[in-house]
């Protein structure tokens, strides 16, 4: 019963709210647009990079995206994107490659942010090395919601949203982990452009995966949804590829979430 209660009010806030509920409340968001290129050739002695401070207040929050693209000339190529000291690394698959990726930080200090976008190349046969061109958006909000968010109605009720996507994926909040509960969850819309759950992963599925497999572990597929179980702890969610050739991919450390972080790409016909 108390699995149907909660299901009726998430399909309640999905009506209500749609996809607005990911959206950050408060002041309009100050939006900053980097176009640069990064080259790196044969030579193992270390990446190029660029560097991008941000300037934020404590609590801030930054939606990142990159629109990258370029070409591979090395066996071994390095690319990644460092924002307030943690490394993502930036998918990329043949010697042409392109994507767009999108990640999230909270700042914790009022300061310079310093987002860095790297290339490298650890050795080739040939001497050409490697290019990226990219644009980097970089919006800051307030984090501080409002007396009214939308978002208390769902934390009320144990759920804590990861992520609005094509779909949305709900694990349990801090408080409902510590009573017991464990789960991920992802609502998604059928044909009728109606909202309905689409996966559910029990706490007895969850707590069955050892803490680090030795290999990705697809735990759940549903239809284009596919949820797994990463080497690194992690667990991350796929949506696609979708009409228009995309998939969606969130991926995202624990339960509730301490990190997320998010990226596009099209998949390869």
């Amino acid at each position: 019963m108390r699995h149907v209660r909660r299901l009726l009010l998430i399909a309640a806030l999905l009506y209500t709210f749609g996809f607005e509920l990911e959206s950050v409340h408060g002041t309009p968001p100050t939006t900053h647009v980097f176009t640069g290129s990064v080259s790196s050739g044969p030579s193992p002695s270390g990446p190029s990079s660029q560097t991008y401070p941000i300037a934020v207040e404590a609590d801030d929050l930054l939606n990142v995206t990159l629109d990258y693209g370029g070409t591979i000339g090395c066996g071994i190529t390095l690319l990644e994107i460092e924002i307030d000291g943690t490394t993502y690394p930036i998918p990329y698959a043949g010697f042409l490659f392109s994507g767009t990726t999108h990640y999230t930080a909270q700042a914790t200090a009022t300061g310079n942010l310093l987002i860095i976008v790297r290339i490298g190349c650890a050795h080739s046969p040939t001497p050409s090395g490697n290019t990226m061109n990219y644009t980097l958006t970089v919006g800051i909000n307030i984090a501080t919601p409002p007396p009214n968010n939308p978002f208390a109605t769902e934390e009320e009720a144990g759920l804590w949203r990861v992520a609005t996507m094509p779909v949305v994926i709900y694990t349990p909040t801090f408080a409902a982990v510590h009573d017991g509960n464990l789960f991920i969850e992802i609502w998604a819309l059928n044909e009728n452009a109606i909202w309905q759950p689409a996966l559910y992963i029990t706490k007895a599925e969850l707590t069955a995966l050892p803490e680090f497999p030795s290999e990705n572990v697809l735990i759940a597929r549903v239809d284009t949804i596919s949820v797994y179980k990463l080497t690194t702890g992690e667990y991350q969610v796929n949506v696609g590829p979708l009409g228009d050739g995309k998939v969606h991919v969130v991926i995202f450390e624990g339960i509730p979430p301490a990190h997320t972080y998010r990226y596009t790409f099209y998949a390869t016909p």
